[in-house]
């Protein structure tokens, strides 16, 4: 197994995954093609609304970024 490092082994090796990148698409401008986020982040919103905390505190991540956990 080859080790990982962030000191990048080829000067152009940036722009070559960029350009990989952009060969392979982005799923997610595909997938915003076929569905509406913002519906579903509404819907989101109706069944499970973020907790008002009255302490403050860190505020609540927005549902967009959230994962499955629904707290």
């Amino acid at each position: 197994m080859t080790r990982r490092t962030a000191i990048q082994p080829d000067l152009f090796a940036a722009e070559e995954h960029r350009a990989k990148l952009e060969r392979l698409g982005d799923p997610l401008q595909e997938m915003e093609a076929v569905i509406d986020f913002a519906a579903l982040v509404a819907e989101v919103e109706k069944i499970a609304p973020l907790k008002d905390h009255p302490k403050g505190g860190r505020p609540p991540y927005p549902i967009e970024t959230r994962g499955s956990s629904w707290c």
